[in-house]
């Protein structure tokens, strides 16, 4: 990392930044090579994230043939222009992000996908919310995040 004294390691950064996020960005690559990335809302416990998406689709057709990802997420972004009298290089955007490397599973065992639905339900907070079909209609993933690195620019 260039800037290094923007970088933490802690745990409870790594918790703070997972739990003020909604959406992580996922990239994988696909059979031929070719990039792919895709906003997806998430919940987590520790360092496994949980995703959900349709029953089939390209993100599914890739994860089942290379399940390595690479995540971002990025909370608390906020633009701020430097002040009125400030030239372009005082502008910039505080922020908290979080990078890792990670394995995606599709999840297929019931009692694992109603945890990671439950988890879904908690980031957003309505895991008072009653299922219904989507249970039934939902595939969920689970990612196994490795090798996190994060950085902060906290707003002053």
């Amino acid at each position: 990392m260039h800037r290094h004294n923007r970088e933490t390691t802690s745990p409870e950064t790594i918790e703070a930044i997972l739990s003020r996020a909604t959406w992580c960005t996922v990239s994988m690559v696909t059979p031929q090579g070719t990039p792919y990335a895709v906003p997806l809302n998430y919940g987590h416990q520790g360092t496994t994230l949980y995703a959900h998406c349709a029953l089939r689709g390209t993100k599914l057709d890739i994860l089942r043939h290379n399940p390595r990802v690479w995540v971002t997420v990025v909370s608390n972004a906020v633009f701020y222009d430097g002040g009125p009298d400030a030239g372009a290089c005082k502008a910039g955007t505080f922020f908290s992000s979080l990078m890792a490397s990670g394995t995606a599973q599709i999840i297929t065992a019931e009692d694992e996908r109603l945890h990671a639905m439950q988890c879904l339900l908690q980031q957003f907070g309505i895991a008072d919310r009653p299922l219904g079909d989507a249970m039934r209609v939902t595939t969920l993933i689970r990612i196994d995040l490795g090798d996190i690195t994060t950085k902060e620019r906290p707003a002053p």
